[in-house]
């Protein structure tokens, strides 16, 4: 709920001359962690994630009419309370799995958000487990391979970047033709 009213006082406080990187810089910095940190107790419905990414995007980009995978495009997916939610489970998947691969025991439980993130990313896990009976650490994407105990930050977030961005046009209205699709698979293949 504060976060939704620092929104609103962003739009007030960045009128529509102000620089849009500096309004995501303050989405990122001030509203997501919020929203984002309340996600692992509760997890919002799809329609009222939805209808924040819609704020986040009429704050930061002032109406500027352009579609929803091309809002994405130039504010960047950390700019989502979606991806920022799905974000939050994979950083605690990695903490947990972690964990267990230097030998403690399993502090945490699996979010359910964690399942979600990778059927929407496409990610299916391999049969490389942590510990004898453990969670899976490797994972199939469409870019290759994630081992999530020993690959970096900036590998693991590059792939989950890519994927969602990918799902984002592919789910656009403006790009549901057979000639559309072939473009954007050729182009995101390339990332």
């Amino acid at each position: 709920e504060k976060a939704l009213h620092q929104l609103a006082r962003l739009r007030i406080a960045c009128p529509g001359n102000g620089n849009w990187r500096r309004r995501a810089r303050f989405v990122r910095q001030l509203i997501l962690p919020k929203l984002a940190w309340g996600g692992r107790f509760q997890q919002p419905s799809a329609k009222v994630v939805r209808q924040w990414d819609s704020a986040i995007q009429a704050a930061v980009l002032q109406n500027r009419g352009a579609s929803r995978a091309a809002s994405w495009e130039v504010m960047g997916p950390q700019c989502s309370v979606e991806f920022a939610l799905q974000v939050d489970a994979l950083r605690h998947e990695v903490w947990r799995l972690r964990q267990v691969s230097d030998g403690l025991p399993i502090l945490g439980m699996q979010y359910d958000g964690w399942a979600e993130a990778c059927r929407i990313w496409g990610w299916k896990p391999i049969e490389a487990s942590v510990g004898p009976s453990g969670p899976p650490r490797r994972y199939r994407t469409p870019f290759g391979v994630i081992d999530l105990c020993n690959d970096g930050k900036a590998t693991i977030l590059g792939a989950a970047r890519r994927r969602w961005m990918r799902e984002q046009w592919r789910i656009e209205p403006m790009s549901q033709d057979a000639a559309s699709h072939r473009l954007l698979d050729c182009l995101l293949n390339t990332s």
